[in-house]
C-alpha cells in the first residue's frame, strides 16, 4: 500500500506491506506543496507512479473532535448540521465541510450524543486538494492518534473508560488520551539524554502527563482509569513501575510479558510516524480510521446503482445480440418458409423481452431491498455504551432478518431489564419493520463463571429481528 506522511516540513511518499517496513519512493518540502502555484507532480513523483494513495497521515493537531447533542440519525440531517456548525466555528478554515466524519454514542446522562471528528488546519484541506489535483487524492486523511484509537478499540474495556496512552522512547514521549474510545487530544514531550548525571526524562513525563490529567478531566468531565505504557526504552520495566506508582488509575504495560494485544511490542521502538505506517500495513481496522472526502462519500454511495446500471446493459447488449442471430436465421431460410420464420423472429422476440423484463424487474426488486451497510450502521449506532458486539449479520434477500449477539454488563437483571429496553427503543426508531419486536423476543443466558469484572457481571444474550422488505 502507498502512504503519504507529514513529517514537519517534509513530505513522505512511503510503499509498505505488512511487517517487512516501508521503502521511500518520494521526498517533497511541504511549503512547496501547499504554495498556491508551481507544484507539479510528474516530475516530484515519478517514482509512485500511478498507484493509489491509500492514506495521508498528518499531525495530530490538523485534527480537531468535538461533541454535540443530536436526536436525528438521519444521515441527511447530521450531514447538513456538522457541515453548518463546523464552518460556523472553525470560519478560517475553507472546505472544512467536506472533511469530516462522526459517530453516535450514549452520554453520561443518557443522552444521545454526536461525536464528530474533523481538520482543523488550512493547511489538511489545502494538501488534499494539492494531492487531488495531482491525481492521487488519498482515500482516507488519519493521523497517529486515530490510528491507535482504531488499535486499542480491540482492547476489552477501552471504549468503557477514560484512558491514556504513552508512548515512550529514549528521547521522547507521545501522549494520546482518549474518553471511552473516542481521541480527545495529543501532546509530543521531548526528553533531555539520559546519562552524565542527568535524569532518565520520567519526571517529565510525570510532570507533563499530570498537568494532561488535568485538561483532560475539563474537557471529559470525568477522570482517566486507565494508563497504557508502550516503550522501547532498555529500562522499560524499571519505567513502567516507577510510573505505576506516580500516575493515578491502572497502569498496564502494553509491551510486558502479559499483553492484552497481540503484535503491539513490535511497535514500542518505532517513531510515531514509523508506527503509524506499520498499524496501516498491518491492521485491517486502522486502514477504516480517520476522514473520508464527501465526494469520495459520494462516489461510494453511488456505486451500487452504477453496478446495477452495468449489468442492465449486458442483459440488453445479450439481448440485442440474441435477436441478431435470430434475425440470421431467419433471413437463411426466408426463401424456404417465409411465414414460419416469421413466426419464429415474433416468437424469439417475445421471449427475449420477457426474459428483459424478467431481468430488470429483478434488478427493481434488489434496488428496493434495504442495503446491508446501512442496516448493519443504524443497528451499531443503536448499540448502548455497556454492551460487547460479538455477532452482527443482516439477510436481505427474502423475508429479510438482522440477528445481533453480543454482551451486556449489568451488575443486576433490573439494570440489563433497563438496557435492554433502551436499545429496543433505539432499533425501533432507526429500523424500519422493528416496531413489533419486544423483550419477550431478547434471549438471555447468564455468563458462565469466571466471567466477571468487578462489581458487574456480564450477561450474554442474542436479538433476533424479523424486517420486512421494502
Amino acid at each position: 500500500m502507498l502512504v503519504c506522511t507529514v513529517d514537519d516540513d517534509e513530505l513522505l511518499f512511503l510503499r509498505t506491506s505488512g511487517t517487512a517496513g516501508a521503502d521511500r519512493c518520494a521526498a517533497l518540502r511541504l511549503g512547496d506543496v501547499l504554495a498556491e502555484e508551481g507544484w507539479s507532480r510528474a516530475a516530484e513523483l515519478e517514482g509512485i507512479g500511478k498507484a493509489k494513495l491509500d492514506a495521508l497521515v498528518v499531525p495530530d493537531y490538523w485534527i480537531g473532535t468535538a461533541s454535540y447533542a443530536l436526536e436525528s440519525r438521519k444521515k441527511s440531517v447530521v450531514d447538513a448540521f456538522l457541515t453548518r456548525k463546523l464552518q460556523n466555528d472553525h470560519a478560517a478554515v475553507e472546505g472544512i465541510g467536506d472533511l469530516f466524519c462522526y459517530r453516535f454514542f450514549q452520554g453520561t446522562e443518557r443522552q444521545r450524543r454526536l461525536h464528530a471528528t474533523f481538520v482543523q488546519e488550512q493547511a489538511a484541506v489545502t494538501l488534499y486538494e494539492r494531492l487531488r489535483e495531482a491525481g492521487i487524492a488519498p482515500q482516507r486523511v488519519t493521523s497517529p492518534a486515530l490510528l491507535w484509537e482504531a488499535r486499542l478499540a480491540e482492547l476489552p474495556e477501552f471504549t468503557e473508560r477514560g484512558a491514556a496512552l504513552l508512548h515512550l522512547l529514549e528521547r521522547e514521549c507521545f501522549q494520546y488520551f482518549f474518553d471511552r474510545g473516542r481521541f480527545l487530544f495529543s501532546r509530543h514531550i521531548a526528553l533531555p539524554e539520559a546519562g552524565g548525571g542527568r535524569r532518565d526524562g520520567l519526571s517529565e513525563v510525570v510532570h507533563e502527563a499530570t498537568q494532561s490529567l488535568h485538561l483532560y478531566s475539563q474537557k471529559a468531565r470525568s477522570e482517566i482509569e486507565a494508563v497504557y505504557v508502550l516503550t522501547g526504552r532498555a529500562d522499560a520495566a524499571a519505567a513502567v513501575e516507577r510510573l505505576s506508582g506516580r500516575l493515578g488509575g491502572e497502569v498496564f504495560d502494553l509491551g510486558g510479558g502479559d499483553e492484552a494485544l497481540g503484535g503491539v511490542a513490535e511497535l514500542a521502538s518505532l517513531g510515531c510516524l514509523e508506527a503509524s505506517v506499520r498499524l496501516l500495513a498491518t491492521r485491517r481496522a486502522a486502514r477504516s480510521a480517520g476522514l473520508m472526502h464527501r465526494s469520495r462519500l459520494r462516489e461510494l454511495e453511488w456505486l451500487p446503482v452504477q453496478r446495477a446500471g452495468m449489468a442492465a446493459g449486458l442483459i440488453c447488449a445479450l439481448f440485442l445480440a440474441g435477436v441478431q442471430i435470430e434475425l440470421r436465421q431467419i433471413d437463411g431460410s426466408l426463401e424456404v418458409d417465409l411465414p414460419g420464420a416469421g413466426e419464429r423472429a415474433r416468437s424469439g422476440a417475445a421471449r427475449g423481452l420477457e426474459e428483459l423484463r424478467a431481468a430488470v424487474d429483478g434488478l427493481t426488486r434488489r434496488g428496493d431491498h434495504p442495503r446491508a451497510s446501512v442496516l448493519l450502521s443504524d443497528v451499531a449506532s443503536a448499540l448502548p455504551a455497556t454492551m460487547t458486539l460479538r455477532e452482527l449479520g443482516v439477510e436481505v434477500e427474502g423475508p429479510g432478518k438482522v440477528t445481533l449477539a453480543g454482551r451486556v454488563a449489568a451488575p443486576h437483571i433490573d439494570s440489563l431489564r433497563t438496557t435492554l429496553d433502551r436499545l429496543l427503543a433505539d432499533l425501533h426508531e432507526s429500523i424500519p419493520g422493528s416496531a413489533g419486536i419486544g423483550m419477550g423476543d431478547v434471549r438471555v443466558n447468564r455468563p458462565s463463571e469466571g466471567e466477571e469484572r468487578g462489581a458487574a457481571r456480564r450477561q450474554a444474550f442474542e436479538v433476533e429481528l424479523e424486517l420486512p422488505i421494502r
